[in-house]
């Protein structure tokens, strides 16, 4: 049997299907698009927001604001020295098999030290993100 005529398979129902992936395919790359306009102007009002020390704005019912998220991360060159001083620590799993937990474990201890310990400064990247967030004023 053909498969361009195969009994009891509605043909509609399957160029429905065809017409719904294409769009799909056309409205990703449309996001991907705006997400890339977006990120443009974001960094470039993030500048224009600290050049001007503002740190909120109301914009048609919107408020307009700055957000860091603060980040920590181990590069794979170091991983291995990381493992072995967070086993020591008894913070292997926390440390280097759950970025999230890393995170939090680094602002925390950064918060209440001023600074990584010394035995990993070296070997964990610490950055931040600065973005534009919005929420209804």
């Amino acid at each position: 049997m053909s498969t361009d005529t195969a009994v009891g398979v509605d043909l509609n129902s399957l160029k429905r299907v065809l017409e719904i992936d294409e769009e799909l395919s056309r409205l990703r790359d449309e996001e991907s698009r705006l997400k890339k306009e977006r990120g443009t102007l974001e960094s470039l009002l993030c500048e224009q927001y600290a050049l001007g020390n503002v740190t909120s704005m109301n914009v048609d019912g919107k408020t307009c604001y700055l957000r860091t998220d603060k980040s920590a991360s181990v590069p794979a060159e170091h991983r291995g020295g990381m493992v072995e001083w967070a086993e020591r620590e008894g913070l292997e799993d926390m440390i280097v098999l759950q970025p999230q937990r890393l995170k939090s474990w680094a602002k925390e201890y950064i918060e209440e030290h001023g600074a990584l310990p010394e035995a990993i400064a070296d070997k964990v990247r610490l950055y931040e993100k600065v973005s534009i967030r919005v929420r209804s004023a």
